[in-house]
């Protein structure tokens, strides 16, 4: 099955355990690496506490003037964490709240940061993150699982978001000593930032013309 942990490879407990353990030891040497390794881990804790309980993500939600409310963000938030392997609209996304498409993008990203869309890619990314550190599994396969059209999708958004390909983002992420990316976060800041700014230019499109179709 996609996304299992195949025979031989390392659990995400242990996954865990070796990633926080290199961290402290490359903490005299390497702070940069051993950001890194920190923030891999955390990539795993957030979806192992996702996947074992969606509702979780939206349990301290504190709700801002302007954007969702916290029944609001309860609902939608697991929501998408089950729709991450299929597709996903605003229209969709804002229909669960009986919200229009613009109200529902402005509002979410007053409340997150980022674009709806925006927010469902990064989700994507990450769950990828974690079957690449935790299973075998092919980059297509992969891509199928977290709900990108195909590979090349996948390898389109994950560098968008984290910086480089996912090919090479798995290779830096094993454990054996290897030469380290240099700003290798500053690129997944900036790409993020470049995808927030490609997305909201997106919404604004949908929403002129969900707009226009209420004329």
């Amino acid at each position: 099955m996609i996304g299992q942990i195949e025979a031989g490879a390392p659990s995400v407990s242990e996954r865990l355990e070796s990633l926080l353990m290199r961290a402290m030891g490359l903490l005299d040497k390497d702070r940069q690496e051993a950001r890194r390794c920190l923030s891999d881990a955390s990539v795993l804790l957030r979806l192992r506490v996702t996947n074992a309980n969606p509702k979780e993500s939206a349990a301290n939600y504190m709700s801002l003037e302007g954007g969702l409310l916290r029944w609001q963000a309860k609902r939608i938030l697991p929501y998408i964490e089950t729709r991450i392997g299929s597709k996903v609209t605003v229209a969709e996304l804002a229909g669960r709240l009986t919200l229009s498409p613009s109200y529902f993008s402005r509002a979410f990203k007053r409340s997150f940061g980022l674009s709806p869309m925006t927010y469902v890619t990064v989700r994507r990314v990450e769950r990828a993150k974690v079957l690449m550190m935790s299973s075998r599994d092919q980059l297509s396969s992969i891509a199928g699982t977290c709900g990108f059209a195909d590979q090349a999708h996948l390898s389109k958004s994950f560098r968008r978001v984290v910086g480089v390909s996912p090919a090479l983002w798995r290779r830096y992420s094993h454990l054996e000593p290897e030469p380290r990316i240099e700003s290798f976060r500053q690129a997944e800041i900036e790409g993020l930032r470049a995808s927030n700014v490609h997305q909201d230019a997106i919404d604004q499109r949908d929403d002129s013309d969900y707009v226009q179709s209420q004329l």
